[in-house]
C-alpha cells in the first residue's frame, strides 16, 4: 500500500475533553502509521517515545489512557520464538470508518441492483404492453375477417389484400363500419376474381 504524504485524524479525538496533549500526541503520531484501510499500526514504544519527546513511562499511561477511552485498542504481539515485540494498535474511528464504507458500498450496490431489476420490470412490462396491443388489435382484425364470408374462402388472399386496400380509419369498426369494409372486401374480390 501507498503511503500517502498527510496524515489522516478523526475530529472525534478533538472532542474528548478528557485527553490531555500527551494522549492526543501519542494519538496522531499512531494514526500516522496506522493503515488506511484496517486502522492497524505497530510502533514500537522507543519509537513513539522518540517521536513524541517524552519518556517510555508517559508513553505508557497515555496509551493506556486512550484505550480507555475507546479511541484504540491494544493486542500483544509476539514474534515467531514467542517473544514479546511490539503491541499492534487499532485506530477505532478508522475501523468504525471504514465499517461504515463497507455497510455504505453492500446499501449501494443493493440500490443499483435493484434500480437495474426495476428497469429490467420495465422493459418486460413495455414488451408484455406491446403484446397485449398486437393481440387486440389482431383480435379486431380476426372480427372483421371472419365476418366476411370471401376470408372464409380464401385466407392468403383477403390478409395480403387487407394490408395493401383498407387504411387505419377502416379499423375503428362500428356495426356500420363492418358493413363498409364486408362491402370493400367484396369489392376487391370481384375485382380480383375479374382479374384472373
Amino acid at each position: 500500500m501507498i503511503q500517502e504524504p498527510y496524515t489522516k485524524i478523526y475530529n472525534d479525538i478533538f472532542e474528548d475533553n478528557n485527553l490531555t496533549s500527551y494522549e492526543l500526541c501519542i494519538y496522531m503520531i499512531l494514526c500516522k502509521f496506522a493503515n488506511n484501510e484496517t486502522g492497524k499500526c505497530y510502533p514500537s514504544l522507543k519509537t513513539l517515545s522518540e517521536m513524541a519527546n517524552v519518556s517510555k513511562p508517559k508513553i505508557i499511561k497515555s496509551l493506556k489512557k486512550l484505550e480507555e477511552q475507546g479511541h484504540i485498542k491494544k493486542e500483544n504481539r509476539k514474534d515467531k520464538n514467542g517473544a514479546k515485540t511490539s503491541n499492534i494498535y487499532t485506530i477505532v474511528a478508522y475501523q468504525k470508518a471504514n465499517e461504515q464504507k463497507k455497510i455504505n458500498e453492500k446499501l449501494q450496490d443493493t440500490k443499483e441492483t435493484a434500480q437495474n431489476r426495476q428497469q429490467e420490470n420495465g422493459n418486460k412490462k413495455s414488451v408484455r404492453a406491446t403484446n397485449s396491443n398486437a393481440k387486440l388489435t389482431n383480435n379486431k382484425y380476426n372480427t372483421i375477417y371472419n365476418n366476411t364470408p370471401y376470408y372464409r374462402k380464401n385466407k392468403r388472399v383477403i390478409l395480403t389484400e387487407w394490408n395493401e386496400n383498407i387504411n387505419e380509419e377502416d379499423l375503428k369498426a362500428s356495426e356500420d363500419d363492418v358493413k363498409n369494409i364486408k362491402n370493400k372486401l367484396k369489392n376487391m374480390c370481384s375485382t380480383r376474381s375479374d382479374s384472373t
